[in-house]
């Protein structure tokens, strides 16, 4: 299960969240996306989505995006050969 971790500051908010995908059924992924406390451990239930991309072009469009604005953090995912170039 591929893990995308990203933390997130605003004012004195931080928001850490675990990205993590299956396989769909058919094709595209299933998407279950955890609150995490300070050590990205995942805390209570995911909310869940879809998506038509396949695993690792979803992770690596979103590391690339989330390295953008500076929220990627790559010590807590996974699949690091799809991590964008710094």
């Amino acid at each position: 299960m591929p893990v995308t971790a990203l933390k997130i500051v605003k004012g004195e908010t931080v928001t850490r969240t675990k990205i993590m995908t299956l396989p769909g059924q058919e094709s595209g992924v299933i998407i279950d996306a955890y609150a995490c406390n300070e050590e990205f451990i995942p805390i209570g239930k995911p909310l869940q989505s879809t998506d038509t991309r396949d695993e690792e072009l979803y992770h690596r469009e979103l590391r690339k995006e989330a390295q953008k604005n500076g929220h990627f953090i790559s010590e807590e995912s996974s699949n690091s050969e799809w991590n964008p170039e710094l």
